[in-house]
């Protein structure tokens, strides 16, 4: 069986805060990506992740979750996908 490895938040926080600055025409906005983050905002409610297949869940073993984000720039969607998903969750 394999997990997925990942830095703790705070080491990521830390690497954002370390970041190198963006070009002079874009720091009305902030410096870096850390100081720049407060300009986009992540899906909040329930509803915005209760967006699952749950035939592909069932029938296929993968759990797609789609996150809304809206930008600095733009509106999109994040889309995460786990395989094997039921025999984690049997485990």
């Amino acid at each position: 069986m394999s997990f997925i490895v990942e830095d703790s938040r705070t080491q990521l926080l830390q690497k954002s805060k370390k970041a190198d600055n963006y070009v002079p025409s874009n720091q009305a906005k902030g410096k870096n990506r850390y100081e720049r983050r407060l300009h986009s905002k992540v899906a909040k409610s329930v509803k915005q992740y209760n967006s699952m297949d749950m035939n592909k869940l069932f029938k296929d073993n993968i759990l797609d979750v789609n996150v809304e984000v809206n930008g600095e720039t733009d509106n999109y969607i994040v889309r995460m996908s786990f395989g094997g998903f039921l025999d984690y969750l049997h485990e």
